[in-house]
């Protein structure tokens, strides 16, 4: 396949780029050196070495051929990342989810004990681990190979194809961890946090309108034992008090139609920007939640039926399902990277020096 190898590299440097961009902020600026983006930098983590293991593929399918037990190995950790990349997405929607649901509690008890969010990414990392070595080698009794061959054949290692059979059960189990599961976590949490963003943004159009309403003036009665006393005060009270008004009037309305205009103005700028938070969060959403999809369903669900198929089509097919579970390398990175306001000063500075590079490299050439 003379794609293959193109599409490989161009992924790899671009998840190389955008993980380097995550991972460079983090360590640069101070407010993103924060618990809360425990999980980003680790994904980050994890993403990068996936870009690793896309180089072993490239040496392996298209430079020199591993041994079966060499490309078993490959199978074995880009398989252990896929499944850590996708815990990862999973505990980054639930951590958003508390941070809108209850944030004084969450940032009490969570997010300022570094311990537990070092328990939790480790737990991240610990469970794929589990899952995709220790259960498949204790699964299996009868030989070594397998037990990993649902890894092999994810990442095209030359298998039998009778060596898939009864692996059934265990891919069932590794598909609803890892994928199913998820993925029901992402479209909850990520629902959850548009769903309040949005009832947000209309208290916030709300209070705007009643904000706008001219409030009445109160006037204090002041009553007399004397009803004709009452009545003369009350008489000159109001007297004194429409002309007060007619005189604050004439000023209030010349102020009024120098500063319509610009009240206007301002409003309007203020729904607009309400509007296109809105609308941000909206494709951060559906972007998440559609890269995890694209990228991550068909390399699950394609092994089950490609040993029904052609040798050579079911190859064509896997390679290429296995270059579309990559893109989530630079993916995932480049969401967060430029949808994330804490971003805004990284976003300057990387390109700054980007810009400072190419610029040099146009000048020796």
């Amino acid at each position: 396949m003379p794609w293959f190898l193109p599409i490989l590299l161009t992924i790899a440097v671009l998840g190389i780029i955008a993980n380097g961009c995550i991972l460079f902020s983090i360590f640069k600026y101070k407010i993103l050196r924060k618990n809360t983006y425990a999980f980003l930098a680790s994904l980050a983590i994890s993403d990068s070495l996936k870009v690793l293991v896309i180089i072993n593929i490239i040496i392996y399918n298209e430079v020199q051929k591993y041994s079966e037990v060499g490309c078993m190995e490959i199978s074995l950790i880009g398989f252990t990342l896929l499944c850590c990349t996708t815990l990862h997405l999973a505990a980054e929607g639930i951590h958003r989810y508390l941070m809108v649901e209850e944030p004084y509690k969450y940032a009490r008890t969570v997010v300022s004990r570094t311990k537990h969010i070092v328990a939790v990414v480790a737990l991240l990392w610990v469970l794929p681990i589990i899952f995709g070595i220790a259960v498949p080698l204790a699964w299996f009794q009868d030989h070594w190979k397998n037990r990993l061959h649902f890894h092999a054949k994810m990442f095209g290692c030359p298998i039998d194809k009778t060596s898939m059979q009864g692996n059934e059960a265990y891919i069932v189990i590794m598909y609803v961890i890892f994928f199913a599961c998820p993925l029901v976590i992402m479209i909850l949490s990520y629902g959850h946090v548009l769903k309040t963003s949005y009832s947000v943004a209309r208290d916030l159009r709300l209070t705007e309108v009643q904000k706008e309403r001219t409030p009445e003036m109160a006037v204090r009665k002041t009553t007399y034992a004397n009803p004709v006393i009452e009545m003369v005060s009350a008489t000159y009270g109001a007297s004194v008090l429409s002309n007060e008004l007619a005189i604050k009037n004439k000023i209030e309305h010349r102020s009024e139609r120098t500063m319509s205009l610009a009240q206007a103005q301002t409003n309007l700028k203020r729904k607009i920007k309400t509007r296109k938070r809105e609308l941000k969060s909206s494709k951060t959403v559906l972007i998440m939640i559609s890269a995890f999809i694209v990228c991550n369903a068909p390399i699950f669900t394609v092994v089950w039926f490609t040993d029904q198929w052609n040798e050579q089509k079911a190859d064509n097919l896997l390679k290429g399902f296995l270059a579309l579970s990559q893109i989530q390398v630079f993916v995932n990175p480049l969401v967060y990277f430029l949808r994330l306001r804490d971003f805004k000063d990284a976003r300057k500075t990387c390109k700054n020096v980007g810009s400072t590079i190419i610029r040099k490299t146009i000048r020796r050439l």
